[in-house]
């Protein structure tokens, strides 16, 4: 095998993707090469796709929740035919990242060198798990870490902003940590009702005038515990502080806008409540293994979440489905 021809999806620049056909020639620097078999759209990539990122140098395949087999491999620790999950971030590297840096997973396959493959996230899996669960480890790794750096405790009241699907897997994990009560806060009556369905939570409609009332009045004049702002809006930013009891951890999980990120925060209120306000960011290697052990062991189920499964050719139609909240969470298929 002196060459290999594969289709991938090229980022150019806000709102350009072109697929197009590659040859990759199998020179002694290929160490690893993965063929996809799913490849899920992050709600980072539309950011991406609409706003562009500093990080990547264009032309770049980006996507970065994928799973596929081992198509060849010099490695030891990797043989043909293991399944296999992807995280995002390199551990040995700052801001260094399948989909971002280096290429992702829209695309047929993707090519490691030896260095990359040593230090990369993939982690093998072995079930009954389909390659659409096994590319969700990386969001769900990525709500994994949110949990664990906020010490999370059980039997405490979360409110979770947006209920698309990390705001999902955050209930989910909610739910498995035993929560006292979860409550998803949303513009999207369809989502909620979704979140609903596959989850014992409450449910509120995002109205800014009325939200903190209402929150009140369903929580028994109490405010929330834990919050997550699962979503790209800034205005859940600072709504979250209005609805916090006394000692409450918030996470500003979802990115926004650049140019709307700055808020004004009461001081006095952080310091005499004790709030704890932080974010959370990525994942780690062991938090990519760990939230697949939960996948391919049935502790969690994501399986609902994948609403649409679409082919590479198709992708800016997968796009398009996000775009308008039609879809919970969009397989790409590179194979198929």
């Amino acid at each position: 095998m002196k060459k290999l021809e594969f289709n991938a999806a090229y980022y150019f620049g806000p709102k350009r993707i072109k697929i197009l056909k590659k040859k990759k020639f199998l020179d002694k620097n290929i160490y690893l090469i993965i063929k996809v078999e799913s490849c899920t759209i992050c709600g980072s990539d539309l950011r991406i796709f609409r706003e562009g990122s500093k990080r990547i140098i264009e032309p770049r395949i980006i996507g970065h929740e994928t799973s596929g087999k081992i198509y060849f491999s010099k490695s030891k620790k990797f043989k043909v035919g293991d399944k296999v999950s992807l995280g995002a971030d390199f551990e040995t590297k700052q801001n260094f990242a399948f989909g971002y840096e280096l290429n992702g997973g829209f695309s047929q396959f993707i090519f490691l060198n030896k260095k990359d493959t040593n230090s990369a996230p993939i982690s093998k899996f072995y079930g009954k798990t389909s390659f659409d669960e096994a590319a969700l480890a990386e969001p769900l790794a990525c709500c994994i870490n949110g949990f664990e750096k906020m010490k999370f405790r059980k039997k405490k009241v979360v409110a979770i902003f947006g209920s698309g699907p990390i705001g999902l897997m955050i209930g989910l994990l909610a739910q498995k940590y035993e929560s006292k009560k979860i409550i998803f806060i949303d513009i999207n009556k369809k989502r909620l009702r979704f979140a609903k369905k596959i989850l014992n939570c409450e449910t509120l409609i995002m109205n800014k005038k009325k939200l903190i009332k209402d929150f009140y009045n369903l929580n028994n004049s109490s405010g929330a515990d834990y919050i997550f702002t699962a979503n790209p809006s800034i205005e859940t930013h600072k709504l979250a502080l209005d609805i916090a009891n006394k000692g409450c951890v918030i996470n500003l999980f979802g990115g926004v806008n650049k140019k709307a990120s700055k808020i004004k925060i009461d001081s006095n209120f952080i310091h005499y409540n004790e709030i704890n306000l932080m974010g959370s960011h990525g994942s780690s290697h062991l938090q990519h293994k760990k939230a697949l052990s939960m996948i391919d062991n049935k502790k969690i189920n994501l399986k609902p979440l994948i609403s649409h499964k679409i082919k590479l050719k198709n992708i800016i139609k997968g796009y398009n489905i996000l775009f308008k909240g039609d879809g919970i969470k969009v397989a790409i298929k590179p194979n198929i």
